[in-house]
């Protein structure tokens, strides 16, 4: 999540007096309290009040990004901009609300400025930080966040998000050291124990990374990416029965082919061949186009003894995907597919 800093600071209404100041500091109570509309509405009265007021332009923007309406929040931010040219923090919200409308570009270009207007600004790294991550510059955000952890060495988030990119270019044990030194300074990060579950999962460690997802769990117990990472290495481990329980609470909260697929596959080595037929055929059903559910419910089918039908889904399969005519090419594919350490979603922001 993107951090700002906005000169909001009162945490109560000023004495009312009618002037731009006081529907200012009325505007910052109700921004506070959540009271958008509202806060616009009085900040909106301050700007008219006293057109060249840059903190109720700075604000109002903040409460319209807020709500989503981030053409209206740049262009508050702009305005400000217009009065003081050289506001970093400004320029900063304006890069946050361009990041959300998907002006990327634009987004590091204000950080960028941002950081030659003033070079200690470790919020202004982190952003472009998380931007640099989302072009898949990762060497480029491995440094604005290291950047913002040497101005700010408490600074939990960048921490956290260091560690993807570490992960992305395949350095897992800086991953995890960063994901550790992110929960030293907040023990109550769902990413970053998810997160590190993922690198103990892509270095083989199967308990780690259990252990992490649970942990992950006890912060956030819908965190639905947790569950079926943990569902996937229970199921590489062995443990099907428990697999088929975190499956089942990521069908519960949000119903998903893979997931479908996952708990069918939990099945099957189970020798509950039903159950595993019917989970396949339901992830077909979202999911037409999944040639790994139907090779698997092909596989399962024929276990049945239901060998027609079972004919008709391979030869769909091979149809689709000419490798699977190569038995030792399927047999290496299945065992990559469905032993693997590796969970499936990763790097968590």
């Amino acid at each position: 999540m993107a951090k700002r800093k906005t000169p909001i600071d009162n945490d109560e209404s000023a004495d009312f007096d009618g002037s731009a100041e006081a529907y200012y500091e009325r505007g910052n109570f109700k921004l506070r309290w959540g009271f958008l509309d509202d806060a616009i509405t009085d900040y909106t009265e301050a700007i008219r009040l006293n057109p060249s007021f840059e903190d109720a332009y700075m604000n109002r923007g903040v409460a319209r990004e807020y709500k989503g309406d981030y053409d209206g929040a740049i262009a508050d931010y702009t305005s400000a901009l217009g009065m003081h040219p050289g506001d970093p923090e400004v320029y900063c919200n304006r890069g946050i609300a361009r990041r959300y409308k998907g002006e990327i570009e634009g987004a590091v270009s204000d950080y960028s400025e941002a950081i030659r207007l003033d070079a200690e600004f470790a919020d202004a790294y982190y952003n472009r930080g998380i931007l640099y991550e989302m072009l898949r510059k990762d060497d480029e955000a491995i440094a604005d966040y290291t950047e913002a952890i040497r101005i700010d060495p408490e600074y939990a988030r960048a921490y956290a998000n260091r560690g993807n990119p570490r992960a992305a270019k395949g350095d897992y044990e800086g991953a995890i050291a960063d994901y550790s030194e992110a929960l030293r300074l907040d023990p109550k990060d769902a990413k970053a124990f998810y997160n590190r579950g993922v690198a103990h999962g892509m270095l083989g460690d199967r308990q780690a990374a259990i252990e992490d997802f649970n942990k992950a769990l006890d912060c956030d117990p819908d965190f639905i990416e947790a569950w079926f990472n943990r569902g996937f290495v229970r199921s590489a481990s062995g443990d099907f029965e428990g697999a088929i329980d975190d499956f089942n609470q990521v069908i519960e909260r949000k119903p998903q082919p893979r997931a479908y697929a996952e708990r069918g596959l939990a099945h099957f080595e189970n020798e509950d061949y039903l159950n595993a037929a019917a989970d396949f055929r339901q992830a077909l059903a979202l999911l037409p186009d999944s040639i790994y559910a139907r090779a698997y419910l092909a596989i399962t089918l024929h276990a049945q003894g239901e060998a027609d039908e079972a004919v008709l889904l391979w030869q769909q399969v091979l149809t689709a995907d000419e490798r699977y005519r190569d038995p030792d090419w399927a047999a290496s594919s299945e065992k990559r597919t469905n032993r693997a350490a590796l969970p499936v979603w990763v790097a968590i922001r």
